[in-house]
């Protein structure tokens, strides 16, 4: 008797759990994935438009297997050797084309980026100082400070832009 009471009292304060579960509604999925980089390491040859170094090269490689799975639809950079290198590891492997991108009308390239990808991830490659720029358009604050142009490669910053519109952006450490 003792028993069949204790599993009765259970069975009546599980019954009184209650269970929920979390939809997500249409308008909170994430509809597009942009992601931005700046270029890897370069050659200190004293031109203006250097290749990447060996470990430039590397870390572009690295970039490319990090970004492989996340479902990159397009891929752009600026003009520059360095930045079409950090970018082509990626393109080959997915069957990409690089895309050039003016960092010098990075508003228009917003509006450009916005309208055309409403779906699926884009992955942006500048500079130390248009990179951050850029973000912060994409934000539409002030949040992100240009990179130390020395030796800040390992960022990687990702604005989220869900079906409804809001945006969400964050920095990545950690790229090797």
């Amino acid at each position: 008797m003792k028993y069949s009471t204790i599993f009765i009292i259970g069975l009546l304060i599980l019954g009184s759990c209650k269970t929920s579960t979390v939809k997500v509604k249409k308008s909170d999925e994430v509809a597009t994935t942009f992601y931005f980089t700046r270029h890897a390491e370069k050659d200190k040859d004293g031109t203006r438009d250097p290749n990447l170094s060996a470990t430039g090269k590397q870390r572009a490689a690295n970039l490319a297997t990090q970004l492989k799975d996340k479902n990159i639809k397009a891929i752009y950079s600026t003009n520059y050797k360095r930045t079409k290198q950090t970018a082509q590891p990626l393109a080959d492997a997915l069957g990409l084309e690089v895309k050039i991108y003016d960092p010098n009308k990075l508003k228009a390239l917003k509006t450009m980026l916005l309208e055309k990808h409403k779906k699926g991830s884009i992955l942006i490659v500048g500079h130390s100082n248009t990179t951050p720029t850029l973000v912060n358009t994409f934000m539409e604050t002030d949040k992100y400070a240009p990179l130390n142009d020395a030796d800040e490669f390992d960022k990687i910053f990702t604005v989220q832009i869900r079906k409804d519109g809001f945006k969400t952006s964050e920095m990545i450490t950690g790229l090797t």
